[in-house]
């Protein structure tokens, strides 16, 4: 049987306040507040701070992407 391990190389924090997911992600950090408030994208609320994770970002870019429409040739 294999013993499962675990990647301790990957160990940065899976929650990201907004300034730190801006630079991960590309959008403004008032963007992402916006978003928070409006519903748009999950987030933890951990005592007055508002924590967001790449899934849920992830998420948010697979509901509000733009499909490319390719013509047959």
């Amino acid at each position: 049987m294999k013993k499962a391990t675990i990647n301790t190389t990957a160990a940065w924090p899976l929650l990201k306040t907004a300034a730190e997911m801006s630079r991960i992600c590309g959008i403004g950090e008032n963007r992402l507040r916006t978003m928070m408030d409006n519903g748009e994208v999950e987030f933890l609320q951990v005592g007055s701070k508002r924590l967001l994770t790449i899934r849920a970002i992830q998420e948010y870019y697979e509901r509000n992407k733009v499909r490319i429409h390719t013509q047959d040739a």
